[in-house]
């Protein structure tokens, strides 16, 4: 299938596995040079070999953890040194710690935001001006059908799912007219 999206750039988070390296792959598929992230190195590599294996177009791996402000601003800088523009966004996180409400310490309600929310808040910041400027881009948030039934068990990813929803909706009113969907 032809998308049309052939010679654009993206970034896809958490795409040394699951939902992430199938994205990955199936942007590849389309000609897309695709920068794969993960917090895995091993993982990654293996990946990054499988996604060229599936592409017509450029495949780079950086390692990153989203759950670390310094590991996303290296990974911010390390995009834009690699290429001058971003087409294609997408955040993908893995799940936070599993547990009941009564069961989860605020520690555990900072970190899980902290890795699911604000990783996309800083990642979307980052590559915004330029979608603007371009007047096109592409921002996928990959979250969990959670946001509409809650998992039995997951009240944090369940809680911050819906966050990262909200935003995305949010956001797709105010960048629509700059072409960003």
């Amino acid at each position: 299938m032809d998308l049309g999206l052939k010679n654009k750039v993206a970034v896809v988070c958490g795409s040394s596995r699951g939902l992430g390296k199938a994205t990955a792959q199936c942007l590849a598929q389309e000609g897309i040079s695709v920068i794969l992230c993960s917090s895995n190195p091993a993982n990654l590599e293996k990946a990054k070999q499988d996604t060229q294996k599936a592409s017509s177009g450029e495949v780079t791996a950086i390692a990153a953890n989203l759950s670390d402000h310094e590991d996303i601003s290296r990974l911010i800088e390390a995009l834009f040194k690699k290429c001058d523009h971003l087409d294609i966004l997408v955040n993908n996180t893995g799940w936070p710690t599993p547990g009941k409400f009564e069961e989860l310490s605020i520690d555990n309600w900072q970190q899980a935001y902290e890795d699911m929310f604000i990783s996309a808040v800083m990642l979307i910041k980052s590559v915004l001006p330029g979608m603007k400027s371009q007047r096109w881009g592409r921002i996928l948030n990959i979250t969990s059908i959670a946001v509409k039934q809650p998992v039995e068990n997951l009240i944090l990813s369940n809680s911050i799912r819906a966050d990262i929803t909200g935003l995305a909706r949010t956001l797709a009113n105010e960048v629509t007219p700059f072409g960003i969907r």
